[in-house]
């Protein structure tokens, strides 16, 4: 849920350097993995709590533009100083990383997680319809007008998918209607394309619509941490193929960006990874398959991918291949805890409850792309939630309204600033109605392996065999 929305925002799910200044754009100058705009108050909100957090490298740095920030002077929009420091900041510094986290979590995907679920929905892309909106903008003035078309009915788990199907058809025409909004109306139509493929679920892997390519979503896409194994994600038939497609342009992405790290630990591919699958890579791919005694197509299919991680789990040092990963080279295994009712898996993106629990956690890292240009409008017209304590919504971007979005004129409302979040997830008291849910923050205690104990017992005996034996020798 959360990566599609960071896709749709930056090109990818792992850039919280990204930057945009388009002229047209009423945000102004944005930033972030989500793009926190100038003009919504959001960028302020977001670096001051960067400023404030404990060993945030380029605080010093940022501290001097926040007055202009919290003005929001667009004379911002072309400060190349401020441009390379959040650039910096983005690119190197893990404080960033967790503060851009914690932000959006806290200010946008809680209260969205928390108004689909005060409506009874079940299924993943649901929730990733209301996060999209939440981030982009204008969520309540369309889910008016989806209310009204559905006579008058809102969303409920009996209606579900018509009534998300209705919602993202009168959001896109919607931004199809508006001339600086429609370069952004690729985001409906991508998420209208996994309705019309039935990818309720969203269990990956899946394609993405973008413009003028796509982006094949993975396992890859989410951080290593959510897995048991970080280099097996999906079992090698979910795996499918990967290599160069014909007539279809594939941009930048995780998978192939696996591979490639991959064949350059290995040692069979030079230069670095830049995410392409193109004849460098194919080429490196042949080699490794000579190597392995396999067929040599070039081609990343479902036996090459299990030799991939034999191997590469072998100079991990890992004990056997499959096993969870040591930590080397951003590899976090993900430590022992109690099993619940929800699970994320390998090739799912968490399925319907898992992404209502905030399992979908982003990637870290990344390099600047710029964003789709342009930025959706703040809600203008605001029906009651059915839960009274739930916010109405405007978007990371948080623009002044366009009187081409909707006849009534109204104040724009933003969800109130969030408290410093409890690592552990969502508190079930300051969210009415939404999922008690764990953070990717919050991994459970380390248990120490039955066999483990079993073992340091059985040695312990012997020791102390070993020792009484002694005690009683004579010595002549």
């Amino acid at each position: 849920m959360e990566a599609i929305v960071s896709i749709a925002e930056s090109g990818r799910p792992d850039i919280y350097s990204a930057i945009a200044a388009a002229k047209n754009d009423r945000g102004g100058l944005s930033y972030g993995k989500h793009q926190a705009s100038l003009t919504s108050g959001n960028l302020h909100k977001l670096i001051s709590r960067y400023c404030e957090a404990p060993e945030a490298i380029y605080a010093a740095d940022l501290k001097p533009f926040l007055p202009t920030m919290q003005a929001k002077d667009r004379v911002l929009d072309d400060n190349a100083q401020l441009k390379g420091i959040l650039k910096r900041a983005g690119d190197s510094d893990p404080v960033m990383t967790k503060v851009q986290d914690e932000f959006f979590y806290e200010m946008f995907m809680q209260p969205a997680i928390a108004r689909a679920k005060s409506y009874g929905l079940q299924n993943a892309l649901s929730y990733a319809v209301f996060y999209d909106s939440w981030i982009h903008g204008s969520f309540d003035a369309i889910f008016a007008d989806t209310v009204k078309a559905m006579g008058g009915a809102p969303p409920s788990p009996t209606n579900e998918k018509a009534w998300i199907a209705k919602y993202v058809d009168t959001r896109l025409a919607w931004l199809n209607s508006v001339e600086r909004l429609k370069t952004t109306a690729i985001r409906q139509e991508a998420l209208k394309q996994l309705i019309e493929q039935g990818k309720w679920d969203l269990a990956l892997p899946f394609d993405l619509k973008r413009p003028n390519s796509i982006y094949p979503m993975s396992p890859f896409d989410l951080p290593a941490y959510l897995f048991p194994d970080p280099l097996r994600r999906l079992g090698a038939a979910a795996w499918g193929a990967l290599g160069p497609r014909k007539g279809v342009v594939v941009v930048n992405n995780s998978s192939a960006r696996f591979v490639q790290d991959s064949l350059i630990k290995l040692g069979v591919l030079d230069g670095k990874v830049d995410g392409n699958f193109g004849s460098g890579t194919a080429d490196a791919v042949k080699k490794f398959q000579k190597s392995c005694g396999i067929d040599a197509t070039g081609t990343v299919n479902a036996v090459t991918f299990d030799r991939l991680c034999d191997k590469v789990s072998a100079i991990d040092g890992l004990k056997q291949p499959g096993a969870a990963a040591s930590g080397k080279d951003g590899f976090v295994p993900l430590p022992a805890k109690k099993k619940s009712g929800t699970q994320v898996t390998a090739g799912s993106a968490g399925v319907t409850v898992a992404v209502a629990t905030g399992a979908t956690a982003t990637a870290l890292g990344g390099q600047e792309t710029q964003p789709d240009p342009g930025s959706a409008p703040s809600a203008n017209t605001a029906p009651p939630p059915p839960n009274p304590s739930t916010t109405p919504a405007t978007g990371a971007n948080g623009t002044p309204p366009d009187p081409a979005a909707a006849s009534t004129s109204g104040s724009t409302a933003s969800p109130p600033p969030a408290k410093t979040p409890a690592p552990s997830g969502v508190d079930a008291q300051s969210a009415p109605g939404a999922v008690v849910a764990k953070s990717h923050y919050d991994l459970g205690p380390v248990k120490i392996p039955t066999d483990a104990v079993a073992l340091g017992l059985a040695a312990g005996f012997v020791i102390a065999v070993v020792l009484f034996c002694l005690s009683q020798r004579k010595s002549y």
